[in-house]
């Protein structure tokens, strides 16, 4: 039986948020946090292990993680497969209520703690080859770093085997997560317990029927989604196009009736209504 892929958000949830598998979100947090010299923890809370059945169907479903480290860090985790487009102002919006949602009406913002959005991408978001990038609030000018509070990170995952900035501990995870070899697996996990862990975990859930079939539901809605974001997408450019063609029409009907021509031979021309062509008529006169 076919091993499944971690990078379906279901199937990331379900192994890094799982009060059992604490040490394999520990330790994937500890080496990203080794490559951007971010404080690394010890201990992780996931306030939200659960997940909903009846959201694994919804295709505008988020499955995400956030947790609090024995540090106090904020983090929202995402895994996403498909590029929805919206990947860098959906950050912003978890990272800001995540960071919100820390201080009770009264207390003092010194209580803040820092947060991070931390998003694995299943394609490519920017046009560099680097496959981690980490964003923080700085001047444009001295690059002075305003706060350590803010941290946005997005991992890349076509992109890891091309970087020689990426130290071993985090290219281990990433090429498990990328991975559709077992062999490659088993050798990752004879190195690292945490990766061991995962391993097993993932090879327990793609072995169980149940498991299987609530994979291919949430698949299933993610396609849904991608396809349904796409006809709009489609159906928008269709229609920006209908209007520019519209525009340029008018622009030659304007051209027409400001050098004399009638509105009957401007309308065999352009194709355009004569009750459009009067209206246009009336206001070339008015100007």
């Amino acid at each position: 039986m076919d091993t499944l892929s971690p990078k379906l958000d279901l199937l990331f949830k379900r192994i890094f948020a799982a009060e059992d598998n604490k040490l394999c979100l520990i330790d994937l947090l500890n080496a990203l946090f080794e490559n951007t010299d971010t404080p690394l923890i010890t201990d992780v809370t996931v306030i939200n292990p659960h997940i909903d059945p009846d959201h694994i169907g919804d295709k505008a479903a988020v499955l995400d993680i956030k947790a609090v480290t024995n540090l106090g860090q904020r983090i929202n985790i995402e895994m996403q497969m498909h590029n929805h487009r919206d990947m860098i102002p959906r950050s912003l919006f978890y990272w800001s209520s995540l960071f919100a949602k820390q201080l009770k009406q009264g207390e003092n913002y010194r209580k803040l703690q820092p947060t991070y959005a931390i998003n694995f991408l299943n394609y490519r978001q920017f046009d560099d080859n680097e496959p981690l990038n980490h964003f923080m609030l700085t001047d444009k000018k001295t690059g002075h770093v305003l706060t350590s509070l803010m941290g946005l990170y997005f991992i890349e995952l076509p992109k890891y085997q091309s970087s020689q900035h990426l130290n071993q501990h985090l290219v281990d995870w990433l090429t498990f997560l990328e991975t559709e070899d077992d062999t490659v697996r088993e050798k990752l996990a004879e190195k690292n317990p945490a990766i061991k862990k995962a391993e097993d975990t993932l090879k327990y859930i793609s072995q169980d029927e149940k498991e299987r079939w609530l994979y291919a539901d949430r698949y299933k809605a993610i396609m849904d989604y991608e396809s349904d974001m796409e006809g709009s997408r489609e159906e928008g450019i269709n229609i920006g196009i209908d209007k520019g063609r519209l525009a340029e029409k008018e622009d030659t009907a304007r051209a027409l009736l400001s050098a004399g021509q009638s509105i009957e031979f401007t309308a065999n021309i352009t194709g355009l209504s004569l009750d459009t062509l009067q209206q246009l008529q009336q206001d070339l006169r008015h100007h």
